[in-house]
C-alpha cells in the first residue's frame, strides 16, 4: 500500500514537471514567434493530455496492475497539483466549465496511458 501511494505521488510529480517544461518551451515559442490564441489553447490542451498520459503510463509500468485505476488516480492528483499551483500564482481559484473539461481530459488521458503502460 505504501509503495502504491509513493508511486502514484512520484508519477503525478513527473506529470507536473513534464507539463511545466513543455509550458516553458511553449512560452519561449510565443516570445519569439507570432502564435494565434486558438493555437496556444490547443497546444496547452495537448500538453495536459501528454502529461497525463506520461504519468499514467509510467505508473502502470511500475505498478504492473490496475492500469486504468492507477492512470486515472495519477492524473487526478496531477490536476489537483496544477490547480494548487494556479491558485497560488493567481491568488484565486476560479472553478468553471473549462476547468471541468480539463479535469475530464486529464483523467481520461491518464487512464489511457495507464492501459497502454500495462505489461503484455
Amino acid at each position: 500500500m505504501q509503495k502504491r501511494f509513493s508511486v502514484i505521488l512520484k508519477c503525478s510529480l513527473l506529470s507536473d514537471i513534464l507539463a511545466l517544461l513543455l509550458s516553458l518551451l511553449l512560452s519561449a515559442c510565443i516570445f519569439y514567434m507570432d502564435i494565434p490564441d486558438k493555437a496556444i489553447t490547443a497546444i496547452l490542451f495537448f500538453i495536459i493530455v501528454l502529461s497525463g498520459m506520461a504519468g499514467g503510463y509510467t505508473g502502470a509500468k511500475v505498478m504492473e496492475t490496475k492500469g486504468l485505476l492507477t492512470g486515472g488516480t495519477i492524473s487526478i492528483i496531477f490536476y489537483i497539483f496544477l490547480c494548487m499551483i494556479s491558485a497560488v500564482l493567481n491568488n484565486s481559484l476560479q472553478l468553471n466549465t473549462h476547468m471541468l473539461i480539463i479535469l475530464l481530459t486529464a483523467t481520461v488521458s491518464g487512464m489511457l496511458g495507464g492501459v497502454l503502460g500495462m505489461p503484455r
